[in-house]
Protein backbone atom coordinates (compact mmCIF):
# COMPACT_ATOMS: atom_id res chain seq x y z
CA UNK A 1 0.00 0.00 0.00
CA UNK A 2 1.18 3.50 -0.84
CA UNK A 3 0.29 6.54 1.25
CA UNK A 4 -1.59 9.11 -0.83
CA UNK A 5 -3.03 12.59 -0.30
CA UNK A 6 -5.98 14.18 -2.04
CA UNK A 7 -4.56 17.05 -4.12
CA UNK A 8 -7.76 18.40 -5.58
CA UNK A 9 -11.03 17.99 -7.38
CA UNK A 10 -11.31 18.43 -11.14
CA UNK A 11 -13.11 17.13 -14.21
CA UNK A 12 -12.57 14.15 -16.48
CA UNK A 13 -11.64 15.61 -19.89
CA UNK A 14 -13.60 13.05 -21.91
CA UNK A 15 -16.65 12.34 -19.75
CA UNK A 16 -16.89 15.83 -18.17
CA UNK A 17 -17.56 14.16 -14.84
CA UNK A 18 -16.04 15.09 -11.50
CA UNK A 19 -12.83 13.41 -10.32
CA UNK A 20 -10.56 13.48 -7.30
CA UNK A 21 -6.80 13.70 -7.88
CA UNK A 22 -4.57 11.76 -5.48
CA UNK A 23 -0.81 11.86 -5.28
CA UNK A 24 1.88 10.04 -3.30
CA UNK A 25 3.94 12.82 -1.66
CA UNK A 26 6.77 10.43 -0.76
CA UNK A 27 7.29 9.51 -4.42
CA UNK A 28 7.87 13.07 -5.70
CA UNK A 29 4.53 13.19 -7.50
CA UNK A 30 5.31 10.19 -9.70
CA UNK A 31 2.47 8.09 -8.26
CA UNK A 32 -0.93 9.51 -9.12
CA UNK A 33 -4.48 8.23 -9.08
CA UNK A 34 -7.60 9.89 -10.46
CA UNK A 35 -10.95 8.61 -9.17
CA UNK A 36 -14.43 9.44 -10.49
CA UNK A 37 -16.87 11.07 -8.07
CA UNK A 38 -20.44 12.28 -8.23
CA UNK A 39 -20.81 16.04 -8.45
CA UNK A 40 -22.23 16.09 -4.91
CA UNK A 41 -19.22 14.18 -3.53
CA UNK A 42 -16.82 16.43 -5.46
CA UNK A 43 -18.49 19.55 -4.08
CA UNK A 44 -18.27 18.31 -0.47
CA UNK A 45 -14.68 17.16 -0.95
CA UNK A 46 -13.67 20.54 -2.38
CA UNK A 47 -15.00 22.23 0.76
CA UNK A 48 -13.27 19.71 3.03
CA UNK A 49 -9.97 20.30 1.22
CA UNK A 50 -10.32 24.02 1.98
CA UNK A 51 -10.95 23.26 5.66
CA UNK A 52 -14.60 24.34 5.54
CA UNK A 53 -17.08 22.73 7.90
CA UNK A 54 -19.55 20.45 6.11
CA UNK A 55 -22.49 18.36 7.22
CA UNK A 56 -20.54 15.29 6.16
CA UNK A 57 -17.60 16.45 8.29
CA UNK A 58 -19.92 16.63 11.30
CA UNK A 59 -20.99 13.05 10.62
CA UNK A 60 -17.31 12.03 10.49
CA UNK A 61 -16.75 13.68 13.88
CA UNK A 62 -19.66 11.69 15.30
CA UNK A 63 -18.28 8.49 13.75
CA UNK A 64 -14.90 9.16 15.36
CA UNK A 65 -16.53 9.67 18.77
CA UNK A 66 -18.57 6.48 18.47
CA UNK A 67 -15.56 4.43 17.37
CA UNK A 68 -13.47 5.84 20.23
CA UNK A 69 -16.30 5.21 22.68
CA UNK A 70 -16.34 1.57 21.61
CA UNK A 71 -12.63 1.26 22.42
CA UNK A 72 -11.34 1.33 18.85
CA UNK A 73 -9.41 3.77 16.69
CA UNK A 74 -9.62 4.56 13.00
CA UNK A 75 -6.14 3.80 11.73
CA UNK A 76 -6.47 4.34 7.96
CA UNK A 77 -8.65 4.64 4.91
CA UNK A 78 -7.71 2.18 2.16
CA UNK A 79 -8.41 2.16 -1.58
CA UNK A 80 -8.14 -1.20 -3.33
CA UNK A 81 -9.44 -3.04 -6.39
CA UNK A 82 -12.15 -5.66 -5.95
CA UNK A 83 -12.40 -8.93 -7.89
CA UNK A 84 -14.03 -7.03 -10.80
CA UNK A 85 -11.14 -4.50 -10.92
CA UNK A 86 -13.38 -1.72 -9.58
CA UNK A 87 -12.02 0.72 -7.02
CA UNK A 88 -13.48 0.20 -3.57
CA UNK A 89 -12.72 1.79 -0.21
CA UNK A 90 -12.58 0.47 3.29
CA UNK A 91 -12.09 1.86 6.74
CA UNK A 92 -9.51 0.13 8.93
CA UNK A 93 -10.34 0.04 12.63
CA UNK A 94 -7.91 -1.12 15.30
CA UNK A 95 -9.50 -2.83 18.31
CA UNK A 96 -8.07 -4.76 21.25
CA UNK A 97 -9.50 -7.91 19.59
CA UNK A 98 -7.72 -7.13 16.32
CA UNK A 99 -8.15 -5.10 13.17
CA UNK A 100 -11.50 -4.71 11.43
CA UNK A 101 -12.21 -3.49 7.90
CA UNK A 102 -15.50 -1.81 7.00
CA UNK A 103 -16.58 -1.00 3.43
CA UNK A 104 -17.11 2.65 2.43
CA UNK A 105 -18.11 4.52 -0.69
CA UNK A 106 -15.02 5.99 -2.39
CA UNK A 107 -16.25 9.60 -2.04
CA UNK A 108 -17.01 9.08 1.65
CA UNK A 109 -13.60 7.52 2.17
CA UNK A 110 -11.78 10.46 0.60
CA UNK A 111 -13.83 12.95 2.62
CA UNK A 112 -13.15 11.03 5.82
CA UNK A 113 -9.41 10.91 5.17
CA UNK A 114 -9.30 14.65 4.43
CA UNK A 115 -11.56 15.90 7.22
CA UNK A 116 -10.15 13.64 9.98
CA UNK A 117 -6.56 13.78 8.64
CA UNK A 118 -6.31 10.01 8.41
CA UNK A 119 -3.71 8.08 6.43
CA UNK A 120 -5.04 7.35 2.93
CA UNK A 121 -3.50 4.15 1.59
CA UNK A 122 -3.87 2.97 -2.01
CA UNK A 123 -3.05 -0.43 -3.45
CA UNK A 124 -0.22 -0.33 -5.97
CA UNK A 125 -2.58 -1.88 -8.54
CA UNK A 126 -4.51 1.42 -8.60
CA UNK A 127 -1.47 3.26 -9.95
CA UNK A 128 -1.49 1.29 -13.19
CA UNK A 129 -5.24 0.72 -13.49
CA UNK A 130 -6.26 1.20 -17.18
CA UNK A 131 -9.66 2.82 -16.49
CA UNK A 132 -8.25 5.83 -14.64
CA UNK A 133 -9.62 8.96 -16.35
CA UNK A 134 -7.41 11.88 -17.37
CA UNK A 135 -8.18 14.96 -15.30
CA UNK A 136 -8.12 18.64 -16.03
CA UNK A 137 -6.45 20.83 -13.40
CA UNK A 138 -8.77 21.62 -10.48
CA UNK A 139 -10.90 24.70 -10.76
CA UNK A 140 -9.58 27.76 -8.97
CA UNK A 141 -11.17 28.40 -5.59
CA UNK A 142 -11.98 32.06 -6.10
CA UNK A 143 -15.72 32.12 -5.42
CA UNK A 144 -16.87 34.58 -2.78
CA UNK A 145 -19.18 33.28 -0.02
CA UNK A 146 -22.16 34.99 -1.73
CA UNK A 147 -21.68 33.09 -5.00
CA UNK A 148 -23.27 29.69 -5.51
CA UNK A 149 -20.67 27.30 -6.99
CA UNK A 150 -21.57 25.73 -10.33
CA UNK A 151 -20.94 22.22 -8.92
CA UNK A 152 -23.57 22.85 -6.24
CA UNK A 153 -26.16 23.95 -8.80
CA UNK A 154 -25.41 20.93 -11.03
CA UNK A 155 -26.04 18.60 -8.07
CA UNK A 156 -29.72 19.55 -8.14
CA UNK A 157 -30.08 18.78 -11.85
CA UNK A 158 -28.78 15.21 -11.62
Amino acid sequence: MIEMVVRGVGRDRERRSAVARLEAPNLAGKARVVLPLSHVEAHALAHELRGHATMRGEAFTLLDRVVTGLGATISAVELVLDEDAATIARLRLERPEGALELPLEVGQALGLAVSRRLPLLAAEALLSHPDVPAAEPPEAATASPAEVPEAFLRAFTE
